[in-house]
């Protein structure tokens, strides 16, 4: 997802990327670290916020993010093989329900980041 997310919007910092991915901040720093570390993404200060890094993708981030693409859409393609385009339009708009069901039970009362309080 970070790599996904800086490939679509170099410049973002860490904090933007948990915020789209509703990923928490910390698991969000470890990968975008560990990224750094491969070689994968750049950091630099914004000159308009000293405590805030703005992301980007390397050239070999950039061939990655690109690798992972082709794969994700030949996985995407495997599974979907033998449904007809209408059955493959009814899954989308079945899948978009679901997903508008689950933003609407997490944002429930007693729900906070998809679970529950345990009281």
């Amino acid at each position: 997802r970070v790599l996904a997310l800086a490939a679509m919007r170099p410049g973002v910092s860490a904090a933007e990327i948990s915020q789209m991915s509703g990923v928490d901040k910390s698991p969000v720093s470890r990968a975008v670290q560990a990224l750094i570390g491969r070689g994968l993404m750049q950091a630099k200060g914004d000159s308009g916020d000293n405590r805030r890094m703005l992301l980007s993708l390397t050239a070999p981030g950039e061939a990655l993010h690109d690798r992972v693409i082709q794969v994700s859409l030949e996985r995407d393609e495997q599974i979907l093989n033998g449904l007809s385009a209408a059955e493959r339009v009814t899954l989308f708009q079945l899948f978009g329900r679901l997903a508008a069901n689950l933003a609407v039970a997490e944002a429930a009362p007693g729900v906070q980041s998809g679970r529950r309080d345990p009281i």
